[in-house]
Parts: structure tokens; C-alpha cells; sequence
């Protein structure tokens, strides 16, 4: 019975190991392509059916959408002229 331990692996073959393996999961991922088009379909419906229900809910709620800004409209935090000069 051998008690040996087995050698170790060197960092840069464990580091090109680690490498290889990253790109063939990269690489397995972008084999998917892109959208399906009856997919792009279906979601273009949702989103025309949570329109529609969101039109439904506010006219039976009895007004029109409305969206009410809160806070400032604009802000600068500090100073601008000061760091620009007269570099304007």
C-alpha cells in the first residue's frame, strides 16, 4: 500500500484549466441566438393587454393618468462655475 500523495499541478496549468473551461461556457451560451420571433409576439400582447387594463383602471377610477412630479425638477449638487472658471 503506497502512501504518496499525488503531485501537485503547477498554478498555470489550474489557471489555463480555469480558462478553457470559461470559454466553452461562454461559448455554449451565445449558442442560444437570438429572440424567437412568435416569442416577441407573445410579449408584445402582454404588454398590449397591461396597457389595455391599466387604461380600464384608471377610467374607472374616474380621472385621467396622471403623473405628479415630486421634489425639484432639476438640481446641480454644488458649484459648477467655480471648477470651470472662465472656460465657459
Amino acid at each position: 500500500m503506497s502512501t504518496h500523495a499525488p503531485p501537485c499541478r503547477p498554478a498555470t496549468e489550474l489557471v489555463l484549466a480555469a480558462v478553457v473551461i470559461l470559454v466553452v461556457v461562454i461559448a455554449l451560451a451565445g449558442c442560444q441566438g437570438g429572440p424567437n420571433p412568435a416569442d416577441t409576439a407573445k410579449l408584445r400582447d402582454r404588454a398590449q393587454a397591461a396597457l389595455a387594463h391599466w387604461a380600464d383602471a384608471v377610467s374607472a377610477a374616474g380621472g385621467k393618468p396622471r403623473i405628479v412630479p415630486v421634489g425639484e425638477l432639476t438640481s446641480q449638487v454644488g458649484d459648477w462655475e467655480l471648477a470651470i472658471g472662465d472656460n465657459n
